[in-house]
This record gives structure tokens, C-alpha cells and sequence, in this order.
């Protein structure tokens, strides 16, 4: 029995979907180091880690 396997990492576009940002909002943070990804040749990926972190983050109280 295999469990269903959870991607490492996402595209910026799935990322940008799950953090309910736009793709432009998206790059903003990327380009500003808040949210890190990881490059292979051309693609840029966002480990799902980072975007449950930067949804933490951006979901906590203002203060």
C-alpha cells in the first residue's frame, strides 16, 4: 500500500494559486528574498515548504 506522494516542489504559478496572490505578486516577493525557490536550468520551483511557511507568515497578525 503507497501513500499518495506530496511534490518537494511547485511551479510559481501553483504557488502563486495556493497562496491566492497574483503571479506579479508573487515575483515581487520572490525578487525581495521573502519567499525562496530553486532553480533547474530554466525552471524556477518553489519548495512546498516555503510556501507553507510564507503563508504563515503572511497570514499572521498585524503588530
Amino acid at each position: 500500500m503507497s501513500a499518495a506522494r506530496q511534490p518537494v516542489a511547485i511551479t510559481r504559478k501553483e504557488a502563486a494559486r495556493e497562496l491566492r496572490l497574483s503571479l506579479s505578486t508573487l515575483d515581487r516577493a520572490i525578487k525581495r528574498g521573502d519567499l525562496r525557490v530553486k532553480k533547474y536550468g530554466t525552471r524556477v520551483l518553489v519548495p512546498v515548504s516555503e510556501v507553507e511557511r510564507f503563508g504563515k507568515v503572511e497570514d499572521a497578525p498585524a503588530g
